[in-house]
């Protein structure tokens, strides 16, 4: 059963979706590079110091988003059986994620346009290992290894291209495109490699 959502709690969430909501429009209006924290936080109405209350950096609300999104794909695929295969509990777990109504699908294209349009923030997203982290750790929870374990690290590597490939390619389609269905069609691939 999930914990009760307290108001501070809320507000907390509701206040942090704005801040990132506000500052993706700024990356897309100035470009990533060109926007400082001190313009999130006035654009957003709050001080400098309550702006990193909630992110440390701007970075991080570049990866607050996809962390997010996650962090809901981990706890989908933990609730999967255990004697269902890997790649099936992630392919429900993504399927699952897709039909989500609070993933705001528009964001999330907005983010990888801000990506896509900078060089800097390319290289953020690319190489921040925290993505693939709780991958390696469910993964191993359920084999039952440790995360150094070769199986387990080959199996979070490509389940975490797969998903990144998911993403990319769902950012690249039209708008009516379906999270969902873009998931179901990476993970056909993978399905058809054991052919």
């Amino acid at each position: 059963m999930m914990d009760k959502e307290t108001i501070r709690q809320r507000r907390r969430r509701i206040l942090s979706r704005e801040i990132e909501e506000i500052a993706i429009a700024l990356f897309i209006e100035n470009g990533y590079d060109n926007v400082t924290t001190s313009e999130i936080a006035s654009a957003a109405d709050i001080s400098n110091r309550t702006f990193f209350r909630y992110f440390p950096s701007k970075e991080a609300i570049l990866i607050s988003i996809p962390h997010r999104i996650l962090d809901k794909m981990c706890a989908a695929f933990e609730a999967r059986p255990q004697d269902e295969t890997i790649m099936r509990s992630w392919r429900a777990a993504a399927m699952e994620i897709g039909k989500l109504n609070d993933i705001d699908s528009n964001l999330v294209k907005k983010l990888l346009f801000i990506v896509n349009d900078s060089p800097s923030s390319i290289y953020k997203m690319q190489n921040f290992q925290s993505f693939k982290e709780p991958i390696v750790d469910i993964i191993a929870k359920r084999l039952n290894t440790d995360k150094f374990d070769l199986e387990t690290n080959i199996i979070a590597a490509v389940v975490h291209s797969a998903l990144s490939s998911a993403i990319s390619l769902y950012a690249n389609t039209s708008e009516d495109t379906d999270f969902a269905a873009v998931f179901s069609k990476v993970f056909d691939i993978l399905d058809n490699l054991h052919s």
